[in-house]
């Protein structure tokens, strides 16, 4: 889903534009900034707006897909970790993932 879209479902929830951007503790003119292309949308600010936009899990999930299919900047990978964790928790996958110890993932501590 294109920003401009996504932040058009976000204002369906809100009622206009200048609620949006207050619930994401930014300025009107910063969200026309991201609307139309000027200034990029940092990532968790994407998850926010799915929130808002009330985006069903696969809706949003869809959304992460598009995401990571843009190859992203060297800068930016650590951060789209963290986003796609975050939009994790938003859409209730499981928790954090197992990892496995010497014994193997069934091991008992006491055995290592």
């Amino acid at each position: 889903m294109q920003l401009g879209n996504l932040l058009d479902r976000a204002k369906v929830h809100t009622g206009r534009d200048a609620e949006t951007a207050k619930r994401l503790g930014v300025s009107p003119a910063r969200l026309s900034e991201w609307r139309n292309g000027h200034r990029p949308c940092p990532l968790e600010v994407q998850a926010r707006i799915c929130e808002i936009a009330e985006l069903s899990a696969g809706e949003a999930w869809d959304h992460v897909r598009e995401l990571a299919a843009v190859p992203p900047k060297k800068s930016r990978v650590a951060s789209t970790a963290a986003i796609v964790a975050l939009f994790a928790g938003l859409l209730g996958i499981g928790g954090a993932p197992r990892v496995a110890h010497a014994g193997g993932p069934d091991a008992s501590r006491d055995n290592v």
